[in-house]
Order: C-alpha cells, then sequence, then structure tokens
C-alpha cells in the first residue's frame, strides 16, 4: 500500500500522466508498482488501481474525477478530494508525473 505522506497533493502537476520508467501488473483487483532500477514494490488496491488504469492517458484530476464519477456527477468533488491524496502520494513516489504543455 503506498504510505499516505500527502508530501506534494498540493503541488501536483494540472496534466499527469505514469512515469515512463515504471514497471506495473494487475494482481486480482490490486496493481503492483516498480520502478525500473529499484527495489521497492507498491500496491495500489481498491480505487487507487482504478485511478492507474485510467493514467494510461493524459488526465487532469478533475479530468480523472469527471471519469470516475460518469453517472454519478454529486460524487465529483469528494472524488476529487481523494484523488488529490492518492495522486500526491504518487507523485512523490515519482510513480507520476506531470507533463508539460507548450
Amino acid at each position: 500500500m503506498i504510505p499516505s505522506s500527502r508530501a506534494g497533493v498540493r503541488d501536483a502537476p494540472g496534466t499527469l500522466r505514469r512515469a515512463p520508467d515504471v514497471l506495473f501488473r494487475r494482481s486480482g483487483s490490486a496493481t503492483i508498482l516498480a520502478r525500473l532500477h529499484g527495489t521497492d514494490f507498491h500496491s495500489l488496491d481498491g480505487p487507487a488501481s482504478l485511478v492507474w488504469e485510467l493514467l494510461g492517458e493524459e488526465n487532469s484530476i478533475g479530468e480523472l474525477a469527471s471519469r470516475m464519477t460518469d453517472g454519478y456527477p454529486a460524487l465529483a468533488s469528494w472524488v476529487e478530494h481523494q484523488l488529490r491524496a492518492v495522486i500526491g502520494d504518487l507523485v512523490s513516489l515519482g510513480f507520476v508525473v506531470g507533463v508539460d504543455r507548450e
């Protein structure tokens, strides 16, 4: 499980994507992450695993919240709040990076 450090939550970039040096594998309802040249493994469970799946494309936190709550717009602000915590942890661990837009 990713630690709940909350580091980088407020500084999460606008548009996000998976870091290119991250290996991952789905195992049941969890997703296991590892850096290409690292030795640590991290597990994403439940909704965090869905966030990782959705980060296969470039998205903002707002876009991710919208996709996760499709059909349930009243949940979008709550989900976006929770996403900021998950994304902040993924950014601080180097699994997710910001996309430079020119």
